[in-house]
């Protein structure tokens, strides 16, 4: 099954952090869920997690409506965010410990044997920790806690690009022995287009794209060349933004075949996730999806 959202819509005062959102993240899947600051990304998951309240709307997970906050939260759903909520006194080993009495499923073994793996020890206090080292040590209990959904808010943050290698690397290995569902923000966009199955991208608290990233990325390209050929070619094609240079345009489209131009002069490349997301959330030359 998974989770279902119908309808939800969070305001803070004046401002409209979630529009009517709706949508469905399929069990046993690992999600990118994309978009600018403020775009809605961590409102969403708190609201799915029960962080959050005073929404409209409805979740399901796995059919069963968001009411019984108890049961979700402790045995279904993990959320992994920025906020850092362990006493600063406490050491990795004794929140561990703390962990492994409230979340029967946590692997404290398993969790021990990570922290040498991101140089993390385990009589460390929680403020003696770098930003780095405070994300690492919450990423291994999202990774050693068995429930269906977790939820990785920024996971890279302050990690070098070794221990964001070593996430990555654990995130699949749990993956695949597990049939959990993941979900990741993350603003390292490049990092995780071959990582994520599912691709979500909001903005400005309404979902713009829903797909699967590889359909995505093997149908979304640039065609650059004279802006007038350009408007023949792509008109029927989804022109999400364009760009012009004198008498020459290229124009980024998604959702088509990429066109095998015989078109003398036109150059035509596929997107990559990070191109894609600049095009479609930047303010300037994108066109209504």
């Amino acid at each position: 099954m998974g989770i279902e959202i119908k309808n939800i819509t969070k305001k803070y005062g004046k401002k409209t952090a979630l529009d009517s959102v709706s949508l469905e993240f399929e069990k046993g899947k690992i999600y990118g869920l994309l978009g600018r600051n403020g775009a809605g990304k961590s409102t969403l998951l708190n609201i799915i997690d029960g962080r959050s309240t005073g929404f409209d709307g409805e979740i399901y997970i796995d059919g069963e409506k968001h009411s019984n906050k108890d049961r979700l939260y402790f045995e279904d759903i993990f959320l992994i965010s920025e906020d850092n909520l362990y006493p600063p006194d406490m050491s990795i080993n004794e929140i561990f410990k703390d962990t492994k009495k409230f979340r029967k499923s946590f692997d404290a073994e398993k969790a021990n044997a990570m922290l040498e793996k991101f140089g993390l020890k385990a009589k460390s206090r929680i403020k003696e920790l770098s930003t780095g080292g405070n994300t690492a040590f919450k990423n291994i209990i999202g990774l050693c806690i068995n429930t269906p959904y977790v939820f990785f808010d920024e996971p890279t943050l302050g990690l070098d690009a070794v221990n964001r290698e070593v996430f990555y690397r654990l995130l699949l290995e749990r993956y695949s022995e597990t049939d959990g569902t993941f979900i990741l923000t993350t603003h390292l966009i490049s990092e995780i287009s071959n990582i994520i199955e599912k691709l979500v991208i909001i903005d400005k608290g309404k979902i713009i794209l829903n797909d699967d990233c590889i359909n995505v990325l093997e149908n979304s390209f640039c065609i650059s060349g004279d802006k007038t050929l350009l408007c023949e070619l792509t008109e029927d094609k989804n022109v999400i933004s364009k760009q012009y240079f004198g008498n020459s345009a290229s124009y980024y489209v998604i959702g088509s075949e990429i066109p095998h131009s015989t078109v003398t002069g036109l150059e035509i490349k596929k997107l990559t996730l990070q191109e894609l997301f600049i095009k479609l959330t930047e303010d300037e030359g994108r066109e209504t999806l």
